[in-house]
């Protein structure tokens, strides 16, 4: 009866230790327009002088998205309070995401910020409520022009386990 007993508790065991092991990202959420999304897939990439957190797998809840934050620092932080801004500037931070085929990104006056933690040694960020605005390429110069639709972003990410230098 033992002999019986030894690869049911072998399993036991091993889906006991392989449920502690790291390697497996946070959930991150977000909200736009108050709809919900979670994904453990955010990726993250560190340059020279910017980190960036993105979400590039595509369909989620039904919807055809990308999700980026930028912070213009050499390193993901684990506090402080960050400005979100429009234009890429030192020590600040950006959002943006394309829904469905339209980018959204926040306006020149936007005054939200991101507050980073520390959370396993790894960041964690919570944006506050921010408005973005639909934008399109302008063709006859590098600016956007805004298309009249605006959505109210929020949410928690995460930085993953695993970065991605690029320096």
């Amino acid at each position: 009866m033992k002999k019986k007993q030894l690869p049911l508790w072998a399993t036991v065991c091993f889906l006991l230790a392989s449920c502690g092991k790291s390697g497996k990202n946070h959930i991150s959420t977000w909200y736009i327009d108050g709809k919900k999304y979670e994904t453990r897939e955010l990726n993250g990439y560190q340059f020279s002088d910017v980190v960036k957190l993105k979400y590039t797998a595509g369909n989620l809840n039904g919807d055809d998205i990308s999700l980026g934050m930028s912070f213009f620092l050499g390193y993901f932080p684990q506090s402080g309070s960050f400005d979100v801004l429009y234009e890429w500037v030192s020590s600040k931070a950006s959002i943006g995401f394309i829904l469905n085929g339209t980018q959204y990104l926040v306006s020149k006056e936007n005054t939200t910020v991101v507050r980073a933690y520390s959370n396993k040694g790894k960041g964690k960020y919570i944006i506050e409520p921010v408005w973005l605005y639909g934008q399109v390429p302008d063709s006859t110069n590098t600016y956007y022009i805004l298309t009249g639709d605006s959505v109210l972003f929020s949410g928690e990410l995460y930085e993953p386990e695993e970065v991605y230098s690029r320096l």
